[in-house]
């Protein structure tokens, strides 16, 4: 697993960067305020005033709350998490599935 981003909260938000080998931006993590489903994503993930991905409230098989978080750009999408660490930060995560 690779930290590919850090994230602080504010309010019901997350705001932070993400660092990958293509790209560096600053993203928000924007809370849904009226889902139209219960499949409908919890966060919007923002760059400036463009929309890049989406994220989802998880819990962990041993029981931690997480965002599950899609970025999507015409060239890649990344599957990644978003914890909270012991010291209060938010780490964004990325594991490459091995077969």
């Amino acid at each position: 697993m690779m930290i590919i981003g850090n994230f602080r909260k504010v309010g019901g938000d997350y705001v932070g960067k993400v660092e990958t080998l293509l790209f560096t931006i600053q993203a928000a993590l924007e809370a849904v305020s009226s889902k139209p489903s219960d499949k409908s994503p919890d966060f919007r993930v923002l760059t400036g005033d463009r929309e890049i991905g989406a994220a989802w409230k998880k819990t962990s098989k041993d029981g931690k709350e997480f965002l599950s978080v899609l970025i999507e750009d015409p060239t890649i999408s990344i599957n990644c998490a978003l914890f909270e660490t012991e010291a209060g930060n938010h780490v964004l995560t990325y594991s490459r599935e091995r077969n």
